[in-house]
């Protein structure tokens, strides 16, 4: 039996107007015998004034099943501070396909530094 996960929207993200923003949460989804899709999936951290944290890993297994996403983003940035990290996006799809839109693992500031990105 194959089961289908769809899932539009997930966002354990972190965000700051005036203060410093802590990290993006793990997202991780695993489809044992089945397909993964989504739309929208975001584990980033933005700060407006200050520094923001980490972005979060995000993972996506589907064995003997395909992955079809949108958006994946586990960036990091600032307007106006230091950007943390961006963070490692893993997808893996066993005998099958993987077919994605837009993926963000990056790191920028305004006028601040800006950390890593990640493959």
């Amino acid at each position: 039996m194959l089961i289908a996960a769809f899932l539009h929207l997930i966002n354990s993200s972190s965000y700051s107007e005036f203060g410093t923003a802590g990290n993006g949460g793990e997202i991780r989804l695993d489809a044992g015998r089945g397909d993964i899709k989504t739309g929208f999936l975001a584990s980033n951290s933005r700060s407006y004034t200050q520094t923001g944290g980490d972005g979060a890993k995000i993972t996506l297994t589907a064995n003997n099943g395909s992955i079809n996403t949108d958006y994946l983003y586990s960036y990091s940035s600032s307007n106006s501070g230091n950007a943390g990290q961006g963070t490692a996006i893993a997808l893996s799809a066993l005998n099958s396909s993987i077919k994605t839109s837009d993926i963000n693992a990056g790191s920028s500031s305004n006028s601040g530094n800006a950390g890593n990105g990640e493959q």
